[in-house]
């Protein structure tokens, strides 16, 4: 039986296009593609374990990236890819942990930016290149999130960031998914 006898037409158009976005950006095979070692290192994130519902907890520590390095020296495209590897690596632990009684689909992320400087963030390529992430995100990736939580901000700075970018319709950090726990020292640091 064909899967796609029950989805609508805007279901199965959807299902086309992330599939042939997958094939012409062969992303079958991202995760043997190589990126930079140093990225390991410039960029950390884990995988943390798994919440109290049994979803993927995925912890990244953005306040320490150079994102703006990355993209200032030309490494863009590497540094997105680098970003589907980890999609794509939560994806393939998700369908390991699904059952014949729950299905999971999606992770808990939770960003720290302790050490966010807003010189980070402060540049016309690194909102281009946020906006690029984003659409090819909520493109193919859809329903990757399950809830965010973003650790250590400056939270109205942050948001004031995040919504004024003019990143599409219904942004990533939508406010049901998004808890945003602001640091004590509000006052040092990235403002």
């Amino acid at each position: 039986m064909d899967p796609t006898t029950e989805m609508s037409p805007r279901e199965v158009e959807a299902v086309q296009e992330y599939t042939k976005w997958r094939e012409e950006n062969q992303v079958d095979d991202v995760q043997e593609a190589k990126v930079p070692i140093h990225f390991y290192e410039d960029f950390p994130a884990k995988i943390c374990g798994l919440d109290k519902e049994g979803y993927l907890v995925v912890a990244a520590q953005v306040g320490k990236w150079d994102i703006r390095s990355a993209v200032d020296t030309g490494m863009k495209d590497e540094f997105i890819w680098f970003v589907i590897q980890w999609i794509e690596r939560a994806t393939d632990i998700c369908a390991q942990l699904t059952t014949e009684e729950k299905f999971y689909s999606a992770v808990s992320l939770i960003l720290d930016l302790a050490g966010l400087q807003y010189r980070q963030v402060a540049s016309k390529a690194f909102i281009s290149m946020v906006i690029e992430l984003v659409t090819v995100f909520e493109a193919n990736y859809p329903e990757f999130l399950r809830c965010i939580w973003i650790i250590n901000a400056a939270a109205e700075k942050l948001l004031g960031v995040v919504y004024g970018t003019g990143i599409p319709d219904e942004p990533l950090f939508c406010p049901e998914l998004l808890t945003v726990c602001a640091r004590p020292d509000f006052n040092n640091g990235m403002y």
